[in-house]
């Protein structure tokens, strides 16, 4: 769903896209780790989005969608089986198995913000490299909050918008 990414959706090629074939990631892999800790930590909303492979963008739990998704009306993050469309992949965890991924993910963000190198990554010159992307996309960014105005099209947080219905 980064807009700076644009992974094709495999399910239905389209027309704006390129083949699966011809797609090249254009971020180096730290800065595509920075803005993956970046989204589930900060923007994505659990408990009303659905992360959907399936159809490779943001929706709303409410969407028809995912009428037939099952567990829905928990609060809890949302993870549909591609292939199986009403199963919750959630169902594998607990209450507490999720607090627990929400908050090493949000650590891994702060301690990135704070201009270390996560808990868990290998000392290497990707590592680095991160570092040094987190610190860019800080100083780029003085409030603290990242928004869909910025040159590198950043998405916003899910909290300043509404996502489709």
């Amino acid at each position: 769903v980064d807009p700076l990414v644009r992974i094709p959706c495999l399910q239905r090629p389209q027309p704006y896209q390129t083949s699966c074939e011809d797609w090249r990631c254009p971020l180096r892999l730290p800065e595509l780790v920075a803005r993956f800790f970046f989204f589930y930590a900060e923007i994505f909303a659990w408990g009303r989005e659905v992360v959907s492979i399936r159809l490779g963008r943001r929706e709303n739990i409410d969407a028809h969608s995912f009428s037939n998704l099952s567990h829905r009306e928990l609060p809890k993050i949302h993870v549909e089986d591609p292939l199986e469309l009403e199963r919750n992949l959630s169902c594998v965890m607990g209450m507490e198995d999720e607090q627990r991924l929400l908050v090493a993910l949000q650590e891994a963000w702060c301690t990135a913000c704070a201009g270390a190198s996560p808990a868990g990554l290998a000392e290497s010159p990707e590592r680095r490299h991160l570092q040094d992307v987190l610190t860019a996309m800080l100083a780029e960014d003085p409030d603290g909050r990242i928004s869909d105005d910025r040159k590198n099209g950043a998405v916003s947080r899910a909290t300043d918008q509404e996502l489709p219905a």
